[in-house]
């Protein structure tokens, strides 16, 4: 809606924090603008002002920012950045909902929060959109009210496929699945989260250019109301807590970041998929599985890539954090993650000492 709306010139630049899913890279270039990737410090996941500024070109007309895995990256130095060279600043904030807590910056054109499957306070599909001007946000409504509405049909069937995959999730018949996935030679994790996707093989573009149907609006209207703080302040201290005791052994995305709520737990390793498989050994539903990418740099020799993020997505592992999760839970990832680290670097220093 925001593009149709801005009209940008064919070829306009739009830089872009490096991870994001495949679908934000598709709809900017569905409108012939040039997606540029911003590299992130892995500490804090947030953009420094050097990166910044040479993510820009004459051509640069859009920075859109997103707060990854529950950080919220600082914003007024991108804010100051963009009044200075006439830009739109988009935030992209499905990763980091807190509920009122934080509504999107003051300043910011454009705050986006998304309340798809696997998102907190989840309405499986829907979003709310703040724009600051007026004149936008009203062009935008009009255009919004001439989508056709999605079915309530649709609706049913998607809330009757999460309800089974939430009874799927259940410890004991989770482990089943994972037991007989074995024998067929199946990677129930990867299934599992081809079916938490949002859209499918069909065309993007007329899969979200629809209005939600009453039902679902009633559903965002309730989780936005309704969903309680202390579920998020729980997951926030579990997470805090993880941090603590891992962040000497382990690399963490974000554990410098200043407002982490820890959406979810990622850890950098360089034997993610053993760690995996430790982790699922001692009853933790760790993952490898995700929905991002890494932006490549355009094609001109000017532009930088995001070899950080790119290293980060390489050797994530997402541990399990959720608000049900105990302490006690919490202090055995933990000893089974640092146990891991250490075998590992007894293993390197064995092989190094015998080359």
């Amino acid at each position: 809606l925001l593009l149709q709306e801005l009209k940008l010139p064919i070829g306009s630049e739009v830089v872009m924090s490096a991870v994001t899913i495949p679908d934000m890279i598709q709809i900017v270039r569905r409108h012939g603008l040039v997606p540029v990737p911003l590299d992130l410090d892995v500490a804090t996941l947030s953009l420094s002002d050097e990166t910044l500024q040479s993510g820009l070109s004459p051509l640069t007309r859009l920075i859109v920012v997103a707060h990854l895995f529950g950080v919220r990256m600082p914003m007024d130095r991108i804010i100051e950045v963009s009044k200075r060279n006439n830009l739109i600043v988009v935030e992209d904030c499905a990763q980091s909902f807190c509920g009122s807590q934080y509504i999107g910056h003051s300043e910011a054109d454009v705050s986006l929060f998304s309340f798809g499957p696997i998102k907190t306070a989840t309405s499986l599909g829907g979003a709310l959109v703040r724009v600051r001007n007026v004149t936008i946000l009203e062009a935008m409504r009009r255009r919004h009210r001439e989508y056709p509405v999605q079915s309530r049909r649709s609706y049913a069937k998607r809330i009757m496929k999460y309800a089974l995959l939430k009874l799927a999730s259940q410890k004991i018949v989770y482990g089943l699945l994972f037991r007989t996935s074995g024998f067929f030679r199946c990677d129930p994790d990867r299934f599992v989260n081809s079916l938490a996707r949002n859209f499918g093989k069909k065309d993007l573009i007329d899969s979200i250019r629809l209005q939600p149907c009453h039902a679902l609006v009633a559903m965002l209207e309730r989780r936005w109301e309704t969903y309680c703080p202390a579920r998020l302040e729980r997951r926030a201290s579990l997470g805090d807590k993880m941090a603590n005791s891992l962040e000497n052994f382990i690399r963490l995305p974000g554990c410098h970041a200043a407002c982490n709520s820890h959406w979810v737990f990622p850890v950098v390793t360089d034997h993610a998929e053993v760690l995996v498989a430790v982790l699922r050994e001692h009853g933790f539903d760790a993952t490898r599985s995700h929905n991002l990418t890494v932006l490549d740099k355009p094609a001109d020799d000017s532009y930088r890539g995001a070899p950080a993020m790119a290293e980060m997505i390489q050797n994530v592992v997402f541990v399990p954090i959720y608000p049900e999760l105990t302490d006690e839970a919490i202090i055995r990832i933990t000893h089974v993650i640092v146990r891991h680290q250490k075998t590992q670097s007894v293993h390197r220093c064995t092989a190094d000492v015998t080359k």
